[in-house]
């Protein structure tokens, strides 16, 4: 797994377009796992979760895989809520309340 990339703070549809992008180059230009640091988030909705969920999928599909490292309690919650923090292999130490 190669150094973790920060998502930004707002993983919100209005703002997508910017993280999708570097998302996109990333996981073309890295050829390992890919970590993202995810403890900036504080805001995200169905769109955010939706590119993370992209991203973990087109990433397996080359023997890849994506782990979240130091989720916010924002996006903790939002994971946790929809069912995702295992596909999307959440790391935290800190339990969603």
């Amino acid at each position: 797994m190669g150094p973790a990339w920060r998502l930004p703070a707002r993983l919100v549809r209005t703002e997508m377009a910017a993280a999708r992008a570097a998302l996109l180059e990333l996981m073309r230009t890295e050829p390992l796992d890919l970590a993202l640091d995810a403890s900036a988030v504080d805001a995200v909705d169905g769109c955010g979760l939706q590119l993370l969920l992209a991203c973990r999928n087109d990433l397996a599909k080359n023997g890849r895989s994506l782990t979240l490292l130091a989720c916010s309690r924002t996006l903790a919650r939002a994971l946790d809520l929809v069912g995702l923090a295992t596909m999307l292999g959440r790391r935290s130490a800190e339990v969603p309340r």
